[in-house]
C-alpha cells in the first residue's frame, strides 16, 4: 500500500466510482505505483461488476491517472500516478495503451437537456401528488393530472393550487355531495376563488347552502365530471355518463 498515492487519489475531484477504483489500485500499489490485481479483484473491492470496473479503468487511463501494460499469460500490470492536470508528468512511465478521447459530439448537450427535462417532469409529478392528497375528492386521476399540468402552463402556482385544495377540503361548509371532480375544479380555475367562494363548492356556491347556484350550472358540472370519469375509464362506461342522471335527479328544482 502506498500512502502517498492514496493521499493524492483522495485529493482528486473524481466521480465516486472512479475515485473508489483509483483508491483500490493505490492501496494495492507499492511506492512506485506498480500493482497487478485481477479485474475480478478490482470489481469486488469497488463493489461493482467487472464490466463496470473495466470501463472506469479505461476512463482513469484516459485522464492520465494510471496506465496499463498487458503481460501475455500473466494478466495486466497497473502503474498508478494520480495527477491534477492532464499534462504528463516529467519522467512518468510510458503509456503504451493510452488512447485519445473522442471529441464531444453535440449529443452531449442533448443528454443534459434530457436530464433537465426528466428532472422537471419528476418535480411536476411530486407537485401533483401533493395536490391529489390535499383535494377532498379523488376521482378521475388521469383527467386531474392533465388539468393540473394545463393550469401550470397557464401560469398557475402549484403550491397555491394545493393550498386552495387543502382549504376547500377543510371547509366546514363543503358539501361532499356537490364536491366537483378535481379536473373540473382545476379547469374552472377554482384555486383562484376567494376563500368564501372556495368554501362554498361549485362555481362559488353550494346551491342548497345559499340558493345562489342555478340548477343548470350544477347539472353542467355533474355532466362534465361524468365525461371526465368516462374518458379516463372508457372500458367501464355505461353510456349514460356513469350514473350522472341519478345525481341530477336529487338536485332541488
Amino acid at each position: 500500500m502506498s500512502i502517498a498515492l492514496m493521499t493524492a487519489a483522495w485529493a482528486l475531484d473524481l466521480p465516486t466510482g472512479e475515485k473508489i477504483v483509483l483508491l483500490s489500485l493505490a492501496d494495492n500499489a507499492n511506492d512506485s505505483g506498480h500493482c497487478w490485481p485481477s479485474m475480478a479483484t478490482i470489481a469486488k473491492r469497488a463493489g461493482m461488476t467487472q464490466r463496470g470496473a473495466q470501463l472506469i479503468v479505461q476512463r482513469l487511463e484516459a485522464k492520465g491517472h494510471l496506465h496499463r501494460q498487458q503481460v501475455i499469460g500473466k494478466g495486466c500490470n497497473y502503474y498508478v500516478h494520480p495527477r491534477t492536470t492532464f499534462a504528463p508528468e516529467a519522467g512518468s512511465p510510458p503509456n503504451e495503451n493510452a488512447f485519445t478521447p473522442e471529441r464531444r459530439s453535440p449529443k452531449s448537450s442533448r443528454t443534459v437537456k434530457t436530464k433537465k427535462a426528466s428532472l422537471s417532469k419528476y418535480n411536476a409529478q411530486d407537485e401533483f401528488d401533493e395536490f391529489w392528497k390535499a383535494y377532498p375528492r379523488r376521482t378521475a386521476k388521469l383527467a386531474a393530472q392533465k388539468a393540473f399540468a394545463s393550469a401550470i402552463k397557464r401560469g398557475a402556482d402549484p403550491n397555491a393550487m394545493t393550498a386552495a385544495a387543502r382549504s376547500f377540503a377543510e371547509s366546514p361548509d363543503r358539501d361532499p355531495q356537490f364536491t366537483p371532480h378535481p379536473a373540473t375544479w382545476l379547469n374552472q380555475g377554482r384555486y383562484d376563488d376567494q376563500p368564501q367562494e372556495i368554501c362554498n363548492g361549485r362555481n362559488g356556491s353550494m346551491g342548497r347552502h345559499n340558493g345562489q347556484a342555478s340548477r343548470g350550472s350544477i347539472i353542467g358540472d355533474i355532466v362534465a365530471e361524468a365525461r371526465a370519469d368516462e374518458a379516463e375509464n372508457p372500458c367501464e362506461s355505461d353510456g349514460n355518463y356513469r350514473g350522472a342522471w341519478a345525481e341530477i335527479s336529487r338536485i332541488p328544482q
